[in-house]
């Protein structure tokens, strides 16, 4: 094979008939147990080869028993030398010290080749990598790339100067320049003649599909597509693997992002086995509705760079228009060139814009607010840039957000930041006309929360949760949002699997301030095992080892406990209806507070349920009513002096008021519980 060593020692491998030969004829000297040894680690049968290390140290040590009792044991014969031979003979030296180079040096080359990827056991793929996915195709060096689908490390590979590479779904063979990346690649042995065996690459391109999302499972990293467009046609499972590649709406992005209902590109493989498809990379569009002002445009182009408020930043984003693109003002239909700089637009967008409305004022002002009348539903703002301070009746079809939600006048809080759109009054007494208002509400440092829950587990056991994702991620944005806690003081373990939660809570309590507010959310399964002590049950969580998987209770409460924080709460939300056989281990939040130990002067319990109950929905299903209630609380209702500061007092008082009036007419009811520091 020339320069192609590796191709020479994949046939050579690949080949059950081709040996290397004993030890004896390679290094003379070398002791009749230590050829044994030798012999056998080089077997090319795994059933002659060692089953373990252990058997070749048992063989290397004086312990006939360990191995064959066909085979001498080192140490005798080491003796037996000894007293044939000078107690100093060089020559016996350099045999053992060559000898026992070589032994390492095989046990070591044995090791690599023979070590399958992703770690040893029973069934497991010896040799060579024998499938991969291209990342690289090298072609004047011969070599390609290929990704481990399951771990995804990379390995590169000679593959000679004439590689043989077989289409598969073309069923026709092709050069190395054909080959593309994202093709996966199987190695075959072949034939050649009587003693000479080859190697050929099958090579499986993906094929491309589009449809829409029907399914995420998170638990088995699953997706169901509706395919309409492809080869295959109908609802797929689709395998994600940890090369997977995902974009939303043109920007990177995750599993976790997607949603049901995202229109989706994707490129996918055949499963090995035939048994399903794996997915190589899908690209999502999601028809998505923002607020901004015009920064930029571009009438060539038919582009816009548009100004975004987005939580505490403005996010500058550029977006083509499509070309059904329908822009209006005043429910009038206008062309580009009519909207100018500095419009405040409310726009539907995926990967372009599809649909435009101009707010109607005919000014934009950036500001903050300085007073607030609901009564006469006015706004006193001042501008950012100057010391005087305007009045603003709101316009009857004023168009109103925060943290580009809808909201209201009650919604907005003194200091919020603001960009209005207006028109000016001909009277200087008079307030000015406000159509559209987008408020941003600034970070506040006195407050930190967690979040810690999941709505997807490994063990399907458990009783499916669909609305529990939905409050995890409705507590994270009112948090952020409307509560104003700085990003970096949330610890968001969603999702979390028990590992990741024992090892990031403790650390990131310790920058807790003392009169700092800490809120602790957690929502999911939690089951009570025989002697009566709660377990939370992270993303990795097996119900027949409840105690070993979850996550106690106590333990929960108690670190955070420690915190220096002077007023903490936590919030546990883990009472789910349902006639899972699972839940019989899931009682109410009141009895899973029975087994904590004493809390402290500083901590509160606020839980979901009292004895006997079991938590309620909303009615359209899509939050638990807890979940929906703390979050409006938290979001301003429970602020009944616009201050932005909501106690354990204020969220339990508007909980407990509002869940009375959510009784069903068949008796059922849910709750809330207050528990107290000693």
């Amino acid at each position: 094979f020339g320069r192609n060593k590796q191709m020479a020692w994949m046939m050579w491998h690949a080949s059950k008939d081709r040996k290397l030969p004993p030890i004896s004829k390679v290094l003379e000297g070398v002791p009749v147990g230590l050829q044994n040894v030798i012999d056998r680690l080089c077997q090319k049968d795994q059933s002659q080869r060692y089953d373990s290390a252990r058997e070749v140290l048992n063989d290397l040590a004086e312990n006939p028993e360990a191995g064959s009792s066909k085979r001498t044991s080192l140490v005798t014969q080491k003796k037996e030398e000894e007293e044939s031979k000078p107690k100093n003979d060089p020559r016996k030296k350099r045999l053992l010290l060559a000898g026992g180079a070589l032994l390492v040096s095989l046990v070591m080359s044995i090791a690599m080749i023979f070590t399958p990827e992703g770690g040893g056991g029973p069934g497991r793929v010896r040799g060579l990598q024998k499938v991969g996915i291209v990342r690289k195709i090298l072609i004047n060096q011969h070599k390609i790339v290929l990704v481990n689908s399951k771990t995804g490390i990379p390995v590169e590979i000679y593959i000679g100067e004439k590689p043989r590479l077989f289409l598969r779904n073309k069923q026709k063979y092709i050069l190395l320049k054909d080959l593309q990346k994202g093709d996966r690649i199987q190695f075959k042995t072949l034939k050649v003649s009587t003693n000479v065996k080859g190697i050929e690459l099958i090579v499986s391109r993906p094929a491309e599909s589009s449809g829409k999302i029907e399914k995420i499972d998170y638990g088995i990293s699953q997706l169901i597509v509706s395919i309409q467009k492809g080869e295959v046609r109908g609802d797929v499972p689709l395998q994600v693997l940890k090369t997977s590649q995902f974009q939303l709406n043109n920007n990177n992005a995750s599993l976790k992002e997607l949603k049901v209902g995202d229109r989706v590109t994707i490129k996918h493989l055949e499963k090995l086995d035939g048994s399903g498809q794996l997915l190589q990379s899908l690209f999502a569009l999601r028809l998505v509705e923002a607020i901004g002002d015009i920064s930029e445009i571009d009438l060539k182009q038919k582009e816009l760079t548009i100004n975004r408020p987005n939580r505490q930043l403005n996010e500058m984003i550029s977006l083509s228009l499509s070309n059904r693109c329908i822009i209006k003002r005043a429910g009038k239909t206008i062309q580009l060139k009519n909207i100018k700089v500095a419009d405040r637009i409310r726009f539907q967008y995926d990967s372009a814009i599809h649909s435009i409305t101009v707010a109607p004022g005919k000014k934009l002002l950036k500001s903050y607010i300085v007073a607030i009348n609901e009564a006469k539903k006015q706004l006193t703002i001042r501008s950012v840039s100057g010391a005087d301070n305007h009045l603003y009746s709101l316009n009857k079809n004023c168009d109103m957000t925060l943290g580009q939600k809808p909201a209201s006048l009650k919604d907005l809080r003194l200091s919020d930041r603001v960009t209005v759109s207006y028109n000016p009054s001909k009277k200087e007494q008079t307030p000015r006309q406000l159509f559209s208002l987008d408020a941003v509400r600034g970070e506040k440092y006195d407050r930190a929360a967690i979040i810690i829950g999941t709505a997807d587990f490994t063990d399907s056991y458990l009783t499916p949760l669909p609305h529990t994702e939905n409050d995890l991620s409705l507590m994270y944005d009112i948090m952020l949002d409307r509560y104003a806690i700085a990003k970096k003081n949330l610890l968001d373990l969603r999702g979390a699997k028990k590992a990741s939660i024992l090892n990031q809570l403790k650390p990131w309590l310790k920058n807790v301030k003392t009169h700092t507010q800490l809120i602790v959310y957690v929502s999911g399964h939690a089951y009570t095992n025989s002697e009566g002590n709660t377990f939370l049950a992270p993303f990795d969580f097996k119900y027949d080892k409840i105690e070993e998987t979850g996550v106690s209770l106590d333990w929960l409460v108690q670190t955070v406990q420690s915190s220096i924080s002077e007023n903490k709460m936590l919030l546990l939300d883990c009472t789910h209806a349902g006639s899972g056989a699972d839940l019989g281990k899931e009682y109410s939040a009141e009895e899973m507070f029975q087994k904590i130990s004493p809390l402290a002067n500083s901590l509160y319990l606020i839980g979901s349920t009292q004895k006997g109950e079991r938590g309620m929905l909303t009615a359209n299903r899509q939050h638990g009513l807890f979940a929906r209630i703390a979050a409006d609380a938290l979001g301003g209702a429970a602020d009944s002096n616009k201050d932005l500061q909501i106690s354990t007092l204020d969220l339990f008082n508007f909980i407990q008021k509002k869940m009375k009036r959510f009784e069903s007419k068949a008796g059922q009811k849910q709750t809330p519980i207050l528990v107290k520091p000693h």
